[in-house]
């Protein structure tokens, strides 16, 4: 089985690299502590919602329902929404 993820070291010598070039390029502190800011934001964001657990939940009364109900087992309904 492969890992088709990239090496860590990879992806650090990548970062250095893109840090370098962007203050080199810019030579403006600011820009590239926005553009850092930016980034880390991203990743923060979708590591949050890797996190969070995708359920469904009733329209109606609201009630968390498992990934394979028909009907809310509180109030009937059938319609639903996911999180």
């Amino acid at each position: 089985m492969e890992n088709h993820r990239p090496a860590r070291w990879l992806v650090i010598v990548a970062a250095v690299t893109f840090l370098v070039f962007l203050l080199a390029e810019t030579r403006s502190l600011t820009l590239t502590a926005v553009v850092i800011g930016a980034i880390a934001a991203f990743i923060v964001y979708q590591n949050y919602q890797s996190n969070t657990p995708a359920g469904s939940r009733c329209l109606k009364c609201g009630e968390p329902m498992s990934s394979t109900a028909r009907w809310c087992k509180s109030c009937g309904s059938a319609s639903w929404t996911r999180n």
